[in-house]
């Protein structure tokens, strides 16, 4: 699985689902599925494994996927074709967009107040943006500037007309979709940056990660430096996301084949000499219980579910995991 993302609690269900791509070496159809699971009450327990309730054939590996927040039957997909699938789990309709000039591409981020709103990078240099409520023959907007294939995008939730981008030329650039035009464009890291995530609780803040193995934090008020720099992962870092409860704890992902989370507030502890070897004083709690490169990380919405996490790797594997309440002090 190259993809994990919450769905939410069906009505008249105990159950969570989860929405999930598979990733094949082309021997093997692809599907889009979501799954159901039960936590148990004791998370130290194993429960019964995920019950898989629909699949959907994909076009080739899932390379990312994502539900609108106004509607989670509607889904959207990044294709090794380059297209975007949107997909109907309740009606099984299925839409194809094709705004990009090359094939492959993982970023895709739904608008998290503009109901059908989507924007996706390509590896063209080009960001496409989509109103799924009108024509769908084009994109609404092009948003070009990179030098090189975007590797992720990023609504805020803060402001509407803000749109933040990463790239293999170690760019982010935050967009004014009013204009379609960057206000703010700067070298992110040294290597190529993968990823980028608002924080959803201070407008100004946002992290981004690399191939140079690190995950960094900035302040859009001065991007002359980044505010934290977290050194843990061995290899490159592909996956990241702020946690749904707490304005200073993310989690990030790598081809280390591992998943780091990270506290913001811990900055500046003194470490013993053992732990400075492990990384920032930022980081909280290493998972390194895959057995491949983890490609997505989803921390679970419900606030009764705070440090729930689902992580998945390259070998379809999904681990659903929450770490000990001695290490974060409940």
């Amino acid at each position: 699985g190259i993809n994990a993302e919450y769905m939410g609690i069906p009505a008249g269900s105990s159950d969570y689902q989860i929405l999930l791509g598979t990733h094949t070496d082309g021997n093997y159809p692809n599907y889009l599925k979501t799954a159901s699971f039960c936590l148990p009450n004791n998370m130290n327990e194993r429960e019964e494994p995920l019950q898989i309730t629909q699949e959907l054939p994909h076009d080739g590996s899932v390379h990312r996927a994502r539900c609108m927040p106004q509607d989670a039957n509607v889904v959207a997909t990044r294709a090794p074709c380059g297209s975007v699938f949107v997909f109907n789990t309740e009606n099984l309709e299925s839409k194809k967009l094709q705004g990009h000039e090359k094939p492959d591409g993982f970023g895709l981020s739904f608008h998290p107040t503009m109901r059908g709103w989507l924007a996706d990078a390509g590896y063209d240099g080009m960001v496409c943006i989509w109103d799924l409520s009108g024509g769908l023959s084009k994109p609404q907007m092009n948003l070009t500037g990179h030098s090189a294939a975007v590797e992720d995008v990023s609504w805020s939730p803060h402001h509407a007309s803000c749109l933040a981008s990463v790239s293999d030329d170690k760019t982010c650039c935050l967009w004014d979709t009013r204009n379609g035009k960057p206000y703010l464009c700067f070298k992110s890291h040294e290597k190529e940056a993968n990823s980028v995530a608002f924080n959803p609780f201070v407008d100004c803040v946002f992290a981004t990660c690399s191939s140079d193995s690190t995950v960094r934090i900035w302040d859009t008020r001065n991007i002359s430096s980044s505010t934290h720099l977290l050194r843990g992962h061995k290899s490159q870092v592909y996956g990241l996301q702020w946690a749904p409860f707490g304005r200073s704890v993310l989690a990030s992902s790598g081809i280390d084949h591992r998943v780091l989370l990270w506290d913001l507030a811990r900055s500046g502890l003194l470490l013993s000499e053992e732990d400075a070897k492990d990384g920032s004083p930022e980081l909280l709690f290493c998972h390194a219980g895959h057995q491949a490169d983890v490609d997505d990380v989803c921390w679970h919405p419900s606030p009764a579910c705070a440090w729930v996490i689902a992580s998945v790797s390259s070998d379809n594997t999904v681990h659903i995991w929450k770490m000990s309440g001695d290490v974060y002090g409940t």
